[in-house]
């Protein structure tokens, strides 16, 4: 016998589901450093972990995590390094200015 199966979508808002704490941004600091896969990630300063939110923000997840060399060097705390590869990134050269003054964090 062939079951046949329903297909369900209910979408809420994001103020109405208890882990986004009423849909403020505020969490997404902890899911993005988390989603990293990075326990040495909650140890950076706030301004640090700033940066790499922002990137996520402005890339996607996705497009963060192709950061391996920054990714790396910053976890080693290798911060002139993980400047350098940010700024040799395409994504350096479509944001411009904010990738400069986010690699001198």
């Amino acid at each position: 016998r062939r079951k046949l199966q329903r297909q369900f979508e209910q979408r809420l808002p994001l103020e109405r589901i208890p882990l986004t704490h009423s849909g403020s941004i505020g969490f997404q600091v902890e899911n993005t450093l988390a989603a990293v896969g990075a326990a040495w990630a909650f140890k950076l300063d706030e301004p640090r972990q700033a940066v790499i939110l922002s990137m996520a923000f402005n890339m996607g997840l996705n497009g963060l995590l192709g950061f391996k060399n920054m990714l790396a060097a910053v976890e080693t705390g290798n911060y002139p390094d993980a400047a350098k590869h940010m700024l040799e990134s395409k994504w350096a050269d479509q944001v411009g200015n904010r990738a400069v003054y986010l690699s001198k964090i």
